[in-house]
């Protein structure tokens, strides 16, 4: 609901009721004791002592407030409950107020935040209370929430985390200590994001209704995992440097032997065949025998460059494996060692609170 500004004049009361001491009365004697109650009867009817009960204070919005308020009506008459949920708790950063819980509450509800619609709706007993509404029907109204809340988030979901001392964020609500205690959540699926001081991951939750899901959240403390195990980014830049050097020396070498095989194949026949050639013209020029010997060498040279067409190509492909190998699992390690800064040697470095990527853990 839309509000306008009401001026409200406030008025605090405070009622001080003085005790003091007195000594013990002697025993009245009969006449004094009538006189007394004819006293006691006439005064009674003439003034009447009543109850007197301390006012309640309200407030009311402010300017901002009640700007604020009206964008979040528009937001979610849109159907906007993101936007609106923002500008609720912007107006709870002026001033708290039942209202606001309320309306805040409601908003939860709509986005199928149980956990913060019901922490919401507590608020409606606790906070001060608005002018421009009983309080006895923004209460009213939140009892019936809580119900509806209630029948609503039946599915219960239960984290056990290691360590216990992470944080979560369930469908990118409140952060919250992660607690044994069932949580009360719509059946469905959600996204719980687990945050400790070292690592976070993220983990997808199906809850059914009625019934309580056990979920296990682990987050591993890669950089102990890694220096308890001895490793370290000199040791996984070292052995970078070890793949990257075999690796292309492997590939540099297979290559010319490649190509040194290649080139005397081509080249193996040349002498044979041209002696072959002058021998069928009878020329005289080579014998038969040396004929024969250029065949063998021609054998010869073809069996030799095939074993280093094989050799070329098997050092081509171990090298581009060595080196393949070097950027795929040893360069992303040392780049996270570098990011996190696991090594004293290294100068500190910081990463940011949400990397957006998953640690490898693979060492």
């Amino acid at each position: 609901m839309k509000m306008r500004k009401i001026p409200v004049l406030l008025v605090m009361a405070a009622f001080l009721l003085p005790m003091t001491a007195t000594a013990k009365p002697e025993k009245p004697s009969k006449e004094a004791r009538a006189k007394e109650s004819k006293k006691s009867s006439k005064s009674s009817k003439t003034v009447q002592a009543e109850p007197q009960k301390e006012p309640e204070v309200t407030v009311d919005f402010s300017d901002e407030q009640i700007m604020l308020n009206n964008q979040a009506v528009d937001a979610a008459n849109a159907g906007n409950y993101k936007k609106a949920e923002q500008l609720y708790n912007a107006m709870l950063q002026i001033a708290e107020m039942n209202v606001i819980w309320a309306n805040l509450g409601g908003t939860y509800l709509k986005e199928g935040k149980c956990l913060e619609a019901a922490e919401a709706y507590k608020n409606v007993w606790t906070s001060p209370k608005i002018s421009q509404i009983p309080a006895e029907q923004i209460e009213a109204g939140a009892t019936a929430k809580l119900k509806e809340l209630e029948r609503q988030c039946n599915a219960q979901v239960v984290l056990n985390c290691t360590p216990a001392e992470m944080t979560v964020t369930i469908d990118g609500g409140a952060e919250r200590p992660c607690s044994p205690e069932p949580l009360a959540l719509m059946p469905g699926r959600h996204s719980v994001f687990a945050q400790t001081s070292y690592g976070f991951t993220t983990v997808a939750v199906d809850a059914e209704p009625n019934q309580t899901t056990q979920v296990a959240i682990e987050v591993i403390d890669y950089e102990k995992v890694a220096l308890e195990a001895g490793i370290t980014p000199e040791e996984i830049h070292r052995k970078s440097v070890i793949f990257k050097s075999v690796g292309y020396s492997f590939l540099g070498v297979g290559v010319a032997i490649g190509v040194g095989g290649g080139a005397l194949l081509a080249t193996a026949n040349d002498s044979y065949n041209s002696k072959k050639a002058e021998y069928d013209t009878g020329s005289g020029i080579y014998t038969k025998d040396e004929v024969d010997n250029a065949y063998d060498e021609a054998a010869l040279k073809q069996n030799i460059s095939y074993g280093m067409i094989a050799l070329g190509s098997a050092m081509t492909i171990t090298g581009i494996v060595l080196v393949v190998y070097d950027a795929v699992k040893i360069v992303p390690q040392l780049e996270e060692f570098e990011k996190r800064g696991v090594s004293l040697q290294f100068a500190p470095t910081v990463s940011p609170k949400f990397s957006g990527f998953m640690l490898s853990g693979t060492f």
